[in-house]
């Protein structure tokens, strides 16, 4: 019984550090998806420099933001340069 409580306990408890680990991944990811969702829906014309210079620029900006800036004020930022 003690084995699941702390299974439990694992996966309940907020992990600051893991949570900044799966960010980085997930940053690009979500830039990427954004910026294909953007340029689809808006017919915007891009080449893949563009694209690939906006992603890496944005999901670099994101994950600094999101490190250095509080939480409600960071989504604000990103939200706002993107």
């Amino acid at each position: 019984m003690e084995i699941l409580n702390n299974i439990w306990t694992a996966l309940t408890t907020e992990n600051q550090l893991v949570l900044n680990i799966m960010y980085i991944p997930l940053a690009f990811i979500e830039v990427y998806i954004s910026m294909l969702l953007f340029l689809s829906v808006l017919s915007i014309p891009s080449n893949k420099k563009q694209r690939l210079i906006y992603w890496i620029i944005a999901s670099i900006l994101g994950i600094i933001c999101t490190t250095l800036i509080p939480k409600p004020y960071s989504n604000i930022i990103t939200i706002i340069y993107m």
